[in-house]
């Protein structure tokens, strides 16, 4: 105010009128210039929020891609030892062919011994007779849990499954009441047989 009455002192001229024009269009002026810097931050502060809103969402795209691509990684590494796990032991067959290979090749130099040719043939001899008297039929793919197999006479077929534990003795005699039984069966079947056959030319 004392610079307001100071100015009017200076300037006699100036009517209080003018001065309340002055005063007024000051006041606009400053208003105007208040207005235009609020909405210069009303559309910063906008801006702010739709940078800070696609900032998060990048933030939130880049952690899920990261996790992806961890989880990937992850995945691909645990291919890769499953990779070299697949070549060692690729590499480990393929010594193990060549060895057996070798093995094979110097079989094929040895001369046949005659005699080993003999006593396997003559092994073999006595297996086709016992398996004939027999009748037994083994089942070699479960020998090493059971002894197990069929008995097989003509007609007649008995499947007989034994536990390893038991005794030799007792699996023996129990193999031997399986033939025992499979003959005395075979007979009873012939003498059926024979019998149905005098009956029916007597009829």
């Amino acid at each position: 105010m004392n610079d307001i009455i100071i100015f009017k002192e200076k300037h006699i001229n100036i009517t209080d009128s003018q001065i309340k024009d002055l005063l007024q269009n000051q006041i606009q002026l400053i208003n105007h210039v208040k207005n235009k810097q609020n909405q210069h931050c009303n559309e910063d502060e906008i801006k702010i929020k739709d940078l800070i809103l696609k900032i998060t969402s990048m933030r939130e795209s880049l952690q899920s891609k990261k996790q992806t691509l961890e989880y990937k990684n992850n995945l691909l590494s645990k291919h890769l030892d499953h990779v070299i796990e697949i070549k060692e032991e690729k590499d480990k067959f393929l010594k193990e062919y060549h060895l057996l290979e070798l093995q094979r090749n110097k079989l094929k130099i040895c001369k046949r011994n005659l005699q080993d040719q003999e006593l396997l043939d003559k092994g073999r001899r006595k297996f086709l007779l016992y398996k004939a008297l027999t009748g037994i039929r083994w089942d070699y793919e479960k020998l090493k849990e059971t002894i197990t197999g069929y008995v097989l006479h003509k007609n007649y077929i008995h499947h007989f499954s034994y536990i390893n534990e038991e005794s030799t003795k007792n699996i023996n005699d129990l193999l031997w009441q399986e033939i025992y039984q499979s003959i005395f069966q075979k007979e009873n079947n012939e003498m059926y047989n024979k019998e149905n056959i005098v009956e029916n030319k007597e009829l």
